[in-house]
C-alpha cells in the first residue's frame, strides 16, 4: 500500500518498453521485464498484467516450467482476476507441451489431465474450457496408451497381477479411449 501512485507512471513506463520488446519477438528480454515489474509493483495494475504477459513470453519461448511457476504464482496470488482462467490455460498447456512418449513415465501428461479438468471445472463458460476438453481427449488417450504399454510388458513378464491392475485402471478411468476394447 506504500507504493502508492507515485510509482504507477514508472511501471506504466517500464511495461510499455516491455511491450515493445515483445512486439519485437525478444521474448526472452521481455519476460524478464514484466516479471521484474511484477516483483516491483505487485499490486498495481501494472504488475498484475505484467505477470500474466510474462507468462506468455515464457511460452513463445518455450520456457515452459517458468509459464507454471508465474502462473500458479499468479492463480494464487489473484484468485478473483479475470485473467485466472487464461492463466490457469496456460499452466495447462505448458504441461500438455511437455508430456512424454507413452513409453516413460506420464508425470506431465498427469498434471496436464488434472490442470485442464480444473480448467473445466471452474471456467466452463470459457472459450479455454472447450479447447481444454478437446486436449483433454487426447491426455486421456495417452495416458491410457501408457498404462496398457506397461500392461502388456508386465503380462510378458508373468506379472498377471500388475497387468491386470493396468487394465482394469484404463477400464475404470479411460473407458472412452481407445484403449479400452484392446
Amino acid at each position: 500500500s506504500c507504493s502508492g501512485d507515485k510509482d504507477t507512471p514508472s511501471a506504466e513506463l517500464n511495461y510499455t518498453k516491455a511491450v515493445k520488446k515483445l512486439k519485437n519477438r525478444d521474448f526472452t528480454s521481455a519476460a524478464e521485464d514484466f516479471e521484474k515489474i511484477s516483483d516491483e509493483y505487485p499490486l498495481s495494475k501494472w504488475g498484475v498484467k505484467a505477470q500474466t504477459m510474462a507468462a506468455y513470453c515464457f511460452y513463445k519461448e518455450e520456457k515452459l516450467e517458468d509459464v507454471i511457476r508465474v502462473a500458479e504464482e499468479f492463480i494464487q496470488n489473484n484468485p478473483s482476476n479475470p485473467d485466472v482462467a487464461y492463466m490457469q490455460y496456460l499452466k495447462s498447456i505448458a504441461y500438455y507441451d511437455q508430456m512424454n512418449d507413452i513409453t516413460r513415465a506420464q508425470d506431465n501428461a498427469k498434471s496436464a489431465s488434472y490442470s485442464f479438468r480444473e480448467l473445466i471445472a471452474r471456467f466452463s463458460n470459457t472459450e479455454y474450457a472447450s479447447d481444454a476438453k478437446e486436449k483433454l481427449i487426447l491426455v486421456d488417450e495417452h495416458i491410457a496408451g501408457a498404462k496398457m504399454v506397461v500392461g502388456r510388458y508386465q503380462l510378458e513378464s508373468d506379472n498377471y497381477v500388475g497387468a491386470i491392475k493396468n487394465f482394469q485402471d484404463v477400464i475404470n478411468n479411460y473407458a472412452r479411449t481407445n484403449q479400452t476394447p484392446e
